[in-house]
Parts: structure tokens; sequence; C-alpha cells
């Protein structure tokens, strides 16, 4: 479940930006999910452009996700019409940094800035 809000709508959560690498090269592409770890507020996520991410969020302790996919170049698997395969998304961020994330923030009210220098497993 992803926060969402309205257009034109002020939005006074604290601001969470930074920088994503892996292995010291900026992630082109992806999202940054932060996951309250008290569960009675919304996951919020933002996309990563150029290996830089915003995301709106609320105070308190959060657990990062991060993800980053794209096509696999050989490896298909049944699209949505009968008969046709379409490729198999490739997760490239380590599951340690994702699904099985170790990642873990304190965001504070105002902005604030979590950089995160990933490493291939």
């Amino acid at each position: 479940m992803l926060s969402l809000s309205g257009c034109g709508e002020a939005d006074d959560r604290p601001l969470v930006s930074g920088s994503v690498t892996l292995d010291g090269d900026p992630v082109p592409e992806g999202e940054v999910m932060l996951v309250p770890t008290d569960m009675a507020v919304a996951t919020d996520a933002g996309p990563i452009q150029n290996g830089r991410y915003r995301v709106r969020t609320t105070p308190g302790a959060k657990r990062v996700m991060i993800y980053w996919e794209r096509d696999h170049p050989t490896d298909k698997i049944p699209g949505p019409d009968p008969g046709v395969m379409v490729p198999r998304a490739q997760q490239l961020i380590p599951a340690r940094y994702n699904d099985a994330t170790e990642l873990e923030v304190q965001v504070q009210p105002g902005a604030n800035t979590f950089d995160f220098a990933l490493e291939s497993e």
C-alpha cells in the first residue's frame, strides 16, 4: 500500500532524499520504499532517477527497500495473452537491500538526507 498525496495539496511530511549507488556507480532508475516499523502508518515510495531519490513520508523509524529491475535478456515467462512469452524481470539490487532488507533509517521532521552505497553480493 503506497501513500499518495492529491494534486495541488500541500504536503508537510518530511522530505527524505539522497543518492543510491551500487558498487560505486549511480543506480540509474528504480524505487526507494520507506516502510514504517510500526505498521500503523502507510508505506511511502519514490523513484530513483540518475542515482538520486526523493520521498515524502512520516517521521519515525523506517525499513528501507531499494529496487532496480530490468528485463532478463533470455529468461521468458508466459505473458498476459495465451501463447505469448515476455521477458522475466531481473532484480539487480541484492535482496539484503529490498525483500530481506538490512537498511533502516530514523526520519526526523524537516529535511532528511540518507545516501545508500550498496554492494553486490
